[in-house]
């Protein structure tokens, strides 16, 4: 036959027998570890295997993105949406129906993480005051309190964005609480 030889007959293949590893393997597995030295025993290939994945991810996440999520704003800090639409490769319309879209979800999100923050800080108050005065109570106080913050900052955070889509500026967070339009994202 001298064409390609089909990757598959059409029919499973057989997976091999599983080898089962005798007790002589094991033990000169083990012993070869002993005699590895410090070096095995402290696991330092699997600790270069992790600065290798730390040093790779530092190196994506530091990589230039700006020129795919760019959002071009004007002098007065409106969006021109004309050149954000053409950078990113759609149409006006399509933009639009994109923030559009992007404001519910950021009005979903903000509602969601506000209620997740106010259940978290009601709980925090209940078991702050129903937990005995003794150190157990502050260190409760001290690893709860963040959770609360989180969510708070996290709704802020998309209320912000909503607000700023809603009035088409790239507003700062003193512009979007002491706004007369409309505080909450809708």
């Amino acid at each position: 036959m001298d064409g390609p030889i089909p990757l598959s007959s059409g029919s499973p293949s057989p997976e091999p027998p599983k080898r089962r590893r005798g007790v002589f393997r094991k033990t000169l597995r083990g012993a070869r570890w002993l005699l590895g030295g410090g070096s095995d025993w402290a696991g330092v290939t699997s600790i270069r295997r992790g600065a290798t994945l730390i040093n790779d991810l530092v190196h994506v996440s530091r990589s230039d993105t700006s020129a795919r999520e760019r959002v071009f704003v004007d002098e007065d800090r409106t969006l021109d949406l004309r050149a954000t639409a053409f950078s990113q490769g759609m149409t006006e319309d399509a933009l639009v129906r994109r923030l559009e879209e992007r404001r519910r979800q950021t009005a979903r999100i903000a509602y969601g993480t506000f209620a997740l923050a106010c259940l978290f800080l009601i709980g925090w108050v209940h078991a702050a005051l129903n937990t005995p005065l003794s150190l157990s109570r502050v260190m409760l106080a001290v690893d709860f309190l963040p959770f609360c913050a989180l969510f708070f900052l996290i709704a802020f955070y998309n209320a912000l964005i909503n607000f700023q889509i809603r009035s088409g500026r790239r507003a700062t967070w003193r512009e979007y609480l002491l706004t007369d339009r409309g505080f909450l994202p809708q």
